[in-house]
């Protein structure tokens, strides 16, 4: 039925079985050139990978995906796509981009709709910034790296929640693990709060934006429990 190359991000079809691959095909096109054309082809080449993780829609509503047999004409599409840094691991879902019959965009507040367009200020249009390269510059602002298993990395998305093409920003975090509270209970909700320095970066110069106290909360009792992201630590 299909073929899917994860290294290269391409998927090959039976067309006898799958009516409308060609059409999200060309839609697909479509999104990576706005991708492109946004940043640059070489932002493109070396820091994006299509993720598979798309569906199209129709007027009636969900009609399947880049790897089901789609049986009705689909009118809208939503494409996704990891990014990573240039010696990271692929970050899942940094750039989503909604398509209209024609091909438009759409622009939507919504998180799991459009995001990851950055208006972007530098002349830089690929990233500048990695682990290493961070880790010495958070070495001047206080960081501690003794034990470089409490020195983690992430790449993230923060979107304005705007209906507008430029939505949102790249940020690029070193965390320092300093510290755990602990509320273990028998019965009853637990809990324990994790501490950390948080170093963050414009991955697109490089540059040094601030130094921030930080803490993850995990909370479980028998039949729930939660993990949050990371929250400001006043």
């Amino acid at each position: 039925m299909y073929t899917r190359d994860y290294d290269n991000a391409v998927c090959e079809v039976n067309k006898s079985l799958y009516p409308f691959h060609d059409t999200l095909e060309r839609m697909k096109t479509k999104a990576d050139n706005l991708i492109i054309n946004t940043y640059s082809k070489e932002f493109f080449e070396e820091h994006v990978r299509f993720d598979f993780n798309c569906y199209a829609y129709d007027e009636d509503g969900y009609v399947g995906s880049w790897t089901e047999p789609i049986e009705r004409k689909p009118t809208k599409f939503l494409f996704r796509y990891q990014v990573k840094l240039n010696t990271s691991e692929w970050y899942d879902e940094m750039i989503g981009i909604e398509l209209d019959e024609k091909g438009e965009y759409i622009p939507n507040e919504g998180f799991w709709n459009n995001y990851g367009f950055e208006n972007v200020k530098s002349n830089n249009k690929t990233f500048q910034i990695d682990k290493n390269k961070a880790i010495e510059i958070a070495k001047t602002k206080g960081l501690q790296v003794n034990n470089l298993e409490k020195v983690s990395e992430f790449l993230k998305w923060e979107k304005f929640k705007k209906a507008e093409f430029y939505n949102g920003q790249f940020k690029y975090y070193i965390t320092e693990f300093t510290n755990e509270i602990k509320d273990i209970k028998d019965e009853g909700r637990s809990r324990i709060v994790y501490k950390y320095n948080v170093y963050s970066f414009d991955p697109w110069t490089g540059e040094f934006i601030e130094k921030k106290r930080m803490k993850r909360v995990r909370e479980w009792e028998k039949n729930s429990g939660f993990t949050s992201d990371l929250l400001p630590d006043e």
